[in-house]
């Protein structure tokens, strides 16, 4: 490792760099550590539970290193200490420790995290084609419905498992077709999938053969037919025009697909004729839920993209590396101390222009043009998965509701896309107001990361300051020993409450919503109007005028990227 870490000084002389070592946990047994620079040592396993983790990227693991490197550590494990790394909002931040202190993780800090990766990848072996196969849980469906996906690198890239009480039954999409199709038939597979889930899990047992079954979509012919070949394979054949009828109720359509797999596997002896029709009549007529979700044009919701429908979450290390930047100019370390509401709104102030400088300085060292694209590239994803949810969320919870299965899932993604797309339109604001002439080269993504940080802390504390100009009571700030602020939590969530009801009521009572939308009046604003006119500068700190000669003078060209359906690993939206 010495010699390495010389390469790496002779190469890099300016680069952060972290040693990564990786054991065989059947040759090195249970192994402590003592603290040494840039240095993760863990097993095979543990690391890649480490990375399993939800959002962690390899940055962060590279952060992690860096940041463990600040503290002295005792002897721990390692997976122990990144334990409470994520615990902590990927920081070793404490109100009580400092940098300086001996800081110990109690050992086995790690086994929730370690349940929680099991329990999301659900990885295991089944058998399938007369062979084994690496599986993992397919994340468009809530934990409890078995349905796998091959896992990691495998032939069985596009073929997908339901595993049921007696048996399995594979899909496979055929690949002879154009994206397109091959996309609707990974949907038409997966609709297969939960409703024979659905209807073994209210009727009991009625496959107990493991099937195989390919589906394809095809320009040619106009009845779905399904042929079983000399292999005992079958083949769901399903003409384009058969997904194309808009005038169906919401669920009809699977219902005749759930009827024609059926109805073919009685015609092959599968199983019995007896109850075919009772099967199909119970679940159908119980649940009008639905997971196969067509528009009138015969295209399913998620595939109506462009391509553009990248994800971004707000990086927590980040936020907090700006916390104690903040806690340092404010310098009012020493004490706890309760401040009074003139004095909190002072350092609120002071917190918001040195936000202010900080953005501005950071947004005008970045190519305006590339990172504008960029932005309005995410904002247009963020808008694409919060209407991809709200279009199927209605429909694909009852069909969860009628197994009794609470999938909250949805909401927390929802949560996340909302923030995300509110600062990015607040970061597309300031760098049309501030820099749109910037022809800085483009930034790396460490300092996106600061950026998008930046201006969480801009928001959170913009929102304390309209509380305090409300004057409302015990809303004052607390400075605590090492100067961080500590912001009145409860008061601030109690404000943003009627946000969080409003979500849940789109997600969970959308007739309701719907109905109070209607009763508001109609309006609309003059353009014109001084009070208009006012407000907008006010509130974006240019002219409206301005506005529109940056839209018609600046405009930038729309950018092209290619488009790329996934079929069974698409993520939840």
């Amino acid at each position: 490792m010495a010699d390495s870490e010389k390469n790496i000084q002779t190469q890099f002389p300016h680069a952060d760099y972290f040693n990564l070592l990786i054991c065989n946990p059947l040759e090195s047994g249970l192994v402590f550590i003592k603290k040494q620079h840039n240095l993760i040592f863990a097993s095979v396993d543990e690391f890649i539970m480490m990375l399993g983790q939800d959002e962690i990227k390899l940055s962060d693991i590279y952060n992690y290193a860096m940041d463990k490197a600040k503290i002295n550590i005792g002897p721990t494990q390692e997976i122990d200490a990144f334990a409470y790394y994520l615990k902590n909002n990927q920081t070793f931040y404490s109100d009580r420790i400092t940098h300086s202190s001996f800081m110990y993780y109690e050992a086995g800090l790690f086994q929730e995290f370690r349940a929680k990766y099991f329990k999301k990848m659900d990885k295991h072996l089944i058998k399938s084609l007369q062979r084994f196969v690496w599986v993992s849980h397919l994340n468009d469906f809530p934990d409890s419905i078995p349905i796998f996906i091959p896992s990691g690198v495998s032939r069985m890239k596009d073929y997908l498992f339901l595993e049921l009480k007696k048996c399995i039954v594979t899909f496979n999409v055929i690949l002879n077709v154009d994206e397109d199709r091959k996309f609707f038939a990974a949907q038409v597979a997966k609709s297969l999938a939960i409703w024979l889930y659905v209807i073994e899990n209210k009727n009991g047992v009625f496959l107990k053969n493991d099937l195989h079954i390919g589906v394809e979509i095809s320009s040619e012919g106009e009845d779905a037919k399904m042929f079983m070949g000399y292999d005992g394979c079958f083949r769901l054949l399903l003409p384009d025009n058969f997904i194309q009828n808009d005038e169906m109720p919401d669920n009809m359509l699977e219902r005749q697909l759930m009827f024609i797999l059926l109805e073919s596997l009685v015609h092959f002896g599968i199983i019995s004729s007896l109850n075919i029709n009772q099967y199909i009549d119970k679940v159908f007529s119980e649940c009008n839920g639905s997971f196969l979700l067509i528009n009138k044009d015969g295209i399913p919701f998620l595939a109506e993209n462009d391509g553009i429908n990248s994800c971004y979450f707000i990086n927590k290390r980040y936020c907090d590396v700006l916390l104690e930047e903040i806690a340092d100019h404010i310098n009012l370390k020493g004490k706890e101390r309760k401040m009074s509401m003139s004095a909190s709104k002072d350092v609120v102030l002071k917190v918001l222009s040195f936000l202010n400088d900080k953005i501005i300085k950071l947004i005008s060292s970045i190519s305006t043009r590339d990172f504008l694209l960029r932005l309005l590239e995410l904002h247009h994803a963020q808008l694409f998965w919060l209407q991809t949810t709200f279009s199927r969320f209605e429909q694909t919870n009852k069909l969860y509701e009628y197994l009794n299965i609470s999938d909250l899932s949805q909401k927390e993604y929802m949560q996340k896309y909302s923030e995300t797309n509110i600062l990015s339109q607040s970061i597309i604001e300031y760098l049309i107001i501030h820099c749109s002439n910037s022809e800085k080269r483009d930034a790396p993504i460490d300092k996106i990361e600061i950026v998008f940080a930046v201006m969480h802390h801009i928001y959170s504390f913009g929102l304390y300051c309209d509380l305090l100009s409300a004057s409302l009571p015990n809303i004052e700030l607390t400075i605590l020993p090492n100067g961080r602020l500590a912001l009145p939590k409860d008061k601030i969530d109690k404000f943003q409450e009627y946000f969080f009801d409003l979500r849940d009521s789109e997600l969970y009572q959308p007739e309701e919503l719907r109905a109070l939308e209607e009763l508001l009046p109609e309006f609309s604003v003059n353009l014109d109007d001084k009070q208009f006119l006012s407000a907008f500068l006010s509130e974006y700190g240019i002219t409206y005028a301005s506005y529109l000669e940056i839209g018609e003078n600046g405009a930038f060209p729309p950018t092209s990227i290619g488009s790329m359906h996934p079929l069974f690993g698409l993520k939840k939206a």
